[in-house]
């Protein structure tokens, strides 16, 4: 699916990175066809680092739950996927494409992108369409050339998201990480799509999720376990 058909784009933004990050997601979201006036930016934090009427949500330590399994940050952007779904639907939006601040689109986004959205034409209508997934764990299947399903895959970075995964997504216990939750409560169950080679990644840099300096670049190089005999692991 092409950017340009999203009703709606959101990007999610640690606050710690917002000025960096948030000017070269505009343009490059732009440059792919997102129309301005359907994109806007979710700005996520403690309420420290800018006045906090700027704001769209400030979570505190105190507000974890007890038993939360990872940090404040993976906690925060949880919270924030939940808040910007609630405000698609009552929107009555019923495409969405949500974006966190360190994705990166590649150099071979459009080439692919064009070719995988003519496959997804042959194909049952997804639910959910990730541009780039962390399937290193994941078992896969190819369905055409430039499109996998996926079962067990990660990442929230850039993923197309409609109405009947969207309610999906929000009537999920909060237990964990959003992106976890999805892979392992939710793949089995919808269709799960995600494009082949990954065009989308996270930058490395650091994860305000892990707290440490991180790179993921090689799992968006690896289709997991595939379940086309011709594929294997890579």
């Amino acid at each position: 699916m092409y950017l340009s058909d999203y009703e709606r784009v959101v990007c999610i933004n640690v606050d710690a990175r917002y000025d960096e990050h948030a000017p070269r997601i505009k343009r490059m979201l732009l440059a792919h066809g997102v129309r301005e006036d359907r994109l806007s930016f979710w700005l996520n934090g403690k309420g420290e680092l800018f006045p906090r009427e700027k704001y769209n949500q400030i979570i505190q330590q105190s507000e974890i739950p007890q038993g939360w399994p990872s940090s404040l940050g993976g906690y925060a952007i949880t919270m924030a996927i939940r808040a910007v779904l609630q405000q698609a639907i009552r929107d009555k939006v019923e495409s969405f494409l949500l974006v966190e601040d360190d994705c990166e689109l590649l150099p071979n986004f459009d080439v692919i992108l064009g070719a995988a959205t003519e496959q997804l034409k042959s194909l049952p209508p997804w639910d959910c369409l990730y541009y780039g997934a962390n399937h290193y764990w994941a078992t896969t299947e190819e369905l055409a050339p430039n499109v996998l399903r996926c079962r067990t895959s990660f990442m929230t970075h850039c993923v197309g998201i409609r109405t009947k995964m969207m309610i999906a997504m929000l009537n999920l216990k909060v237990t964990g990480l959003m992106d976890i939750m999805m892979a392992y409560q939710l793949q089995p169950c919808y269709r799960c799509y995600a494009l082949w080679p990954s065009i989308a990644i996270q930058l490395p840099g650091h994860s305000y999720i892990n707290e440490k300096h991180e790179d993921r670049t090689g799992f968006f190089q690896s289709k997991g376990v595939n379940q086309n005999p011709e594929q294997g692991k890579g």
